[in-house]
This record gives C-alpha cells, sequence and structure tokens, in this order.
C-alpha cells in the first residue's frame, strides 16, 4: 500500500504531466494559428507585388511607340503618313434588314423645339 506522502507525489507528477501536455498542444495550436496568418499575409503580398509588376509594365508601354501611335489613332484621330481608315459597319443578317422598322411620319415630327413648344403652351399631346 503506498503511503500519503508517496499517493501525494504521484498526484502532483500527474497534474505537472497534465499540465505540460495542456500547455503543449496550445502552443502547437498558436503556432498553426500563426503559420495560417503568415500564408494568408504572403498570398496577399505576392498578388500586390504582381499588382506592381502589372503597373510597370504598363508605364513601360505608355513610354513606347507603339502606345503613342495608338493613343493618337484612337483618341486624336491621327494617321500616319499613307495610311487609310476603314470603318467596317456592325454585321447585319439578311432577316434584321427586311424587318427593320421604318421611322414613321409622327416620329419625324417630334424634334426637340416642338417638344419645348407643347410643353411650353400646354399642349395635351405632350
Amino acid at each position: 500500500m503506498l503511503s500519503f506522502q508517496q499517493k501525494l507525489i504521484l498526484s502532483v507528477l500527474f497534474f505537472s504531466v497534465f499540465l505540460m501536455i495542456f500547455f503543449l498542444s496550445e502552443e502547437l495550436y498558436k503556432s498553426k494559428k500563426s503559420d495560417e496568418i503568415i500564408q494568408k499575409h504572403q498570398a496577399v503580398n505576392e498578388k500586390i507585388i504582381w499588382e506592381i509588376e502589372q503597373k510597370k509594365q504598363e508605364e513601360l508601354y505608355k513610354t513606347t511607340n507603339n502606345y503613342k501611335d495608338k493613343y493618337a489613332k484612337e483618341t486624336l484621330g491621327k494617321l500616319n503618313p499613307g495610311e487609310q481608315v476603314f470603318i467596317i459597319p456592325p454585321k447585319q443578317t439578311l432577316h434584321s434588314f427586311f424587318t427593320e422598322e421604318k421611322k414613321t411620319n409622327t416620329e419625324i415630327e417630334k424634334t426637340p423645339l416642338l417638344d419645348w413648344k407643347r410643353y411650353f403652351f400646354h399642349s395635351r399631346d405632350f
């Protein structure tokens, strides 16, 4: 049979082992959570680095002659010597060509000036 002193020592040992296991598991959990946070931040950092690289490439492209030429053609309407502009209309099917509604006389007669006249003189047609 164990004496009281031996029982006390064993219970203190079991309690200390339990505390060590508890604190070890707590530290492992904290370590896992911090690793997850670090991975999330690394993914965000990689995305930011990729965006910065894209912006750098875009700025470099804006300094090239190709961009300047494209910008002048699209926004300013300028052309290089010897170039011609071809305007390609949207593709129209035969069905949409034949079923296209013709403007009626009433639509043609409704000009903004007539609208203002009807508005100011309280015409019931408005």
